[in-house]
């Protein structure tokens, strides 16, 4: 019993052997979900604990007037401006927060974001569930 391959069935549809040929192609690659349970569960609970209080949460909010710094979570329009970062030091390869550079670069988003009035809470994979006590402590 012969083998048909796409080269065969093609030819014989270029030449009228058959009537009906739809070439299979593949569909979409599926998405690739690259975001971790811990951040999942930030986006989550820091939402509902902003909308319990009134507060719209942004993510990838850029605060610096002249840096293309961003936070990965924050409230910019509370009575005290409140940021999260996740440090992802726990993950698979290499990481940015943990070399020399990454570390000193932190320092400086970190230290130009209190000087611009806000609180930066961070966190990593052993403890994110401490955030929403930390902001119910920070914010009465």
């Amino acid at each position: 019993m012969k083998q048909w391959t796409l080269k065969d069935i093609q030819r014989l549809h270029k030449d009228g052997k058959i009537k009906a040929f739809k070439e299979n192609k593949p569909g979409p690659k599926p998405i690739k979900n690259d975001r971790s349970k811990e951040k999942i569960w930030l986006d989550l609970n820091l939402r509902v604990w902003g909308l319990e209080r009134g507060l719209a949460m942004v993510t990838e909010h850029r605060f610096h007037p002249e840096r293309k710094w961003r936070f990965d979570w924050c409230f910019p329009d509370s009575d005290v401006m409140i940021a999260v970062e996740y440090e992802g030091i726990f993950g698979k390869g290499k990481s940015r927060h943990t070399t020399v550079n990454g570390y000193t670069g932190d320092t400086e988003k970190y230290n130009s974001a209190s000087a611009l009035g806000w609180k930066v809470f961070r966190v990593t994979a052993k403890n994110y569930k401490t955030i929403i006590q930390t902001l119910n402590d920070t914010v009465q």
